[in-house]
């Protein structure tokens, strides 16, 4: 995922939906936190929606999320890239800290558009920057 071009930008969005994955079932929001841009707010309100459920004691069950297909790359210069999406979320429940269910969703498919930003010259890390439904 090194590679500033559009395969490392591909790459890197199927890495980030792993890291979301990673964050629901385990709680641990440090890697999905250090590949968010600051100025994502989809991405914070994820984050934040996951601290929520934690603060309560609840638990999130599937819910797991995938790149189906990337319909279009696009550079946009200075290591940017606009990525259209195709993703898959499978079902998901939320429990209480008893185990009882407390919300459900259905899987779907949905049209995303994610904005990236590679690593610097200097090193660091890859970045969604922007996260927008279609």
């Amino acid at each position: 995922m090194r590679s500033a071009d559009e395969a490392g930008a591909e790459a890197f969005v199927r890495h980030y939906f792993v890291l979301v994955n990673y964050a629901q079932a385990t709680g641990d929001l440090e890697p999905l936190r250090a590949v968010s841009g600051a100025g994502c707010s989809a991405c914070r309100g994820g984050i934040e929606s996951l601290e929520r459920l934690a603060r309560k004691g609840q638990t999130v069950i599937g819910g797991d999320y995938s790149v189906a297909r990337v319909r279009s790359v696009e550079g946009l210069g200075g290591g940017r890239f606009a990525l259209r999406l195709v993703v898959d979320s499978t079902p998901q429940r939320v429990l209480n800290s008893a185990g009882d269910e407390v919300r459900r969703h259905a899987g779907a498919q949905t049209d995303v558009v994610l904005g990236v930003q590679a690593p610097g010259e200097s090193g660091g890390a890859w970045r969604v920057t922007r996260w927008s439904f279609v």
